[in-house]
This record gives structure tokens, C-alpha cells and sequence, in this order.
């Protein structure tokens, strides 16, 4: 399937001015209260409304949310297909981070063993020779064939790749317990990610264990450690990968109830080449085809 599409970022796309209170019309869509303002939601709209909805979630005061039942079928769709972009970007993002950590950390973890199997050496020669120039990597890389590295350099060296190693594990130290010392922005994506939930929650009346993502959104784990890194990053990933799958699960169960598919219903033409295009990356995403970005149609903004 060849996917050609050329959309603007779903949570940003739209920015036009708030209106003013006046004559309701169906056809143009409802006006709803979402803290001190007043939005009239509507196809221009609906993008930033559904942004200033998740955001009155996050303080969790039900008198925040007025009025959702005047919404139409169709703009509970369109806030329930763009809740649910935002939190599978979510999804993606933290992914792609774990795949990236997992060639970092595999790095560091390859230099510190690198040193470690020299410092053996000179422990019992008294100095590490560099045997070719192919052997000469990391710190000891412009030392050329036949060269000598002395244990104090060595244990330098490993110095240097722990502290790293430690700053990769405990960015902002660590507690007692030898645990990672958490931060409020380690736990940012995962506030959006409920703030989206709790959206997508209240337009349709579905609950699920994908809705609440746990810990596997932290921007790092704080129960990690040097020796179960990378075992515990390819099993988020396997969780990562199963939330991804029941989240459009769920979100093709409300499509299936409200009798909405793909190429016909309410939503706009628009709306429904976005699910289709989206629906289609996903799952090249998940299922291993990594030259096929999301991000690369346009559809997401993990950061609203």
C-alpha cells in the first residue's frame, strides 16, 4: 500500500480566534464552556479545543468540563480520533526513545568493557599494549600499534565511561535505596497521555487498561540499573507495542459502535484519510518497518 499524504499537525492545525457567544447552528457546530472561555467547536476548531480539553483533565475538576452532551456525534468523533492520535504519538515517541537508549547504553557498556579486559592486562604486565591499529579505540584511539597504556590511564579511562554510565541511569541521582531519583519532567509525557485519555474517556464512554499507561512512558525508569538496562527496555518495548495495539482496539470498537468506518460516516474527508494513513503507518511502525515514521506524515505532535 502506497500512502501519499500530506496533512498539517493534527493537535496545531487549526488556530482560528475564539467566537463570540451567538446563534447556535448544528450544522457549524456547538458552543461548549472549557474553563473561563467559551469555544464554539466546530471543523475549524476542534484541534485546539481538543488541546485546551486535555489540558482542563490534568486539574481534575469535573466543574472544568461543562456541557459535552450538547456535542454532536460527530464532535465526539473528531475529539476521540484526535485524543487518540495524541496518545499513540505518545506511544511512539517513548518507543523510539527506548531504541534509542538501548544503542546508547549498549555503547557505553561496550567502551567500559573494552577498558576493563585492558586494565586485566596491565594489572599483569604493569602496561596494556595496543596490538594494531584497529585495536586502539574509545580513549586510547590516536595510540598507534605497538603502544603502551598505563593502569592509571586505564582506570581513568573507566572512570570516565562510569560516570557516564551512572548520568545515563541516574540523571538526577540517586536515592537510598540505590534507585533513580524521579523529576516532575520524567513524568511528563505521561501527564499529556492521561490528559488525552481522560478526554477520549468522557467523549465515549470507554474504559480500558490502555487508557492508564503506568510507568512506561517515563522519560527514564527509575527501577533500572546497570545490569537489567537493556532486558528491561526491550520488555517496555513489547508493552509499548501491546498499549499501541489495544489503544486502536479501542478506538475501532467506538468507529465499529457508532457505525463510522473508514471511506464513509460523519467524519470529514480529512479526518478519515488521516485514521486511514495513521492506521497504516502504525502498524508498520509496531511491526518492525522503522523506515516508516509517523511523524513523517504529519499527523502528530507529541509535544501538545
Amino acid at each position: 500500500m502506497n500512502v501519499k499524504v500530506n496533512l498539517s499537525t493534527a493537535a496545531n492545525q487549526y488556530n482560528t480566534p475564539t467566537q463570540p457567544i451567538g446563534a447556535k447552528s448544528k450544522q457549524d457546530g456547538s458552543f461548549l464552556n472549557v474553563g473561563d472561555e467559551t469555544t464554539k467547536v466546530g471543523k475549524q476548531d476542534m484541534g485546539t479545543f481538543t488541546e485546551r480539553l486535555a489540558e482542563a483533565f490534568k486539574t481534575d475538576n469535573a466543574e472544568i468540563i461543562r456541557a459535552l452532551d450538547e456535542l454532536s456525534d460527530n464532535d465526539k468523533m473528531e475529539i476521540a480520533m484526535r485524543s487518540y492520535f495524541q496518545m499513540q504519538g505518545r506511544i511512539y515517541s517513548a518507543k523510539s526513545k527506548e531504541e534509542s537508549d538501548i544503542k546508547k547504553f549498549g555503547s557505553l557498556k561496550e567502551e567500559k568493557a573494552y577498558y576493563a579486559d585492558m586494565l586485566e592486562e596491565a594489572k599483569e604486565n604493569g602496561t596494556a599494549e595496543i596490538k594494531d591499529e584497529k585495536d586502539a579505540r574509545f580513549a586510547f584511539s590516536d595510540k598507534k600499534a605497538g603502544e603502551k597504556v598505563s593502569t592509571r590511564d586505564i582506570e581513568k579511562a573507566l572512570e570516565d565511561v562510569q560516570g557516564r554510565i551512572d548520568s545515563f541511569l541516574y540523571p538526577n541521582g540517586r536515592n537510598e535505596d540505590g534507585s533513580a531519583i524521579s523529576s516532575r519532567d520524567n513524568e511528563m509525557m505521561t501527564r499529556d497521555y492521561i490528559a488525552y485519555a481522560s478526554a477520549f474517556k468522557e467523549v465515549t464512554g470507554l474504559e480500558a487498561d490502555c487508557l492508564d499507561p503506568g510507568e512506561s512512558l517515563y522519560l527514564y525508569k527509575t527501577d533500572r540499573n546497570e545490569d537489567n538496562f537493556i532486558e528491561k527496555a526491550r520488555a517496555n518495548i513489547k508493552d509499548l507495542d501491546k498499549m499501541s495495539n489495544d489503544l486502536r482496539d479501542l478506538m475501532k470498537k467506538y468507529r465499529d459502535e457508532q457505525a463510522i468506518e473508514i471511506g464513509g460516516g460523519n467524519l470529514s474527508e480529512e479526518a478519515r484519510t488521516r485514521m486511514e494513513a495513521f492506521d497504516y503507518v502504525r502498524e508498520q511502525f509496531v511491526y518492525g518497518d522503522q523506515k516508516t515514521e509517523l511523524k513523517t506524515l504529519g499527523i502528530l505532535d507529541v509535544k501538545a
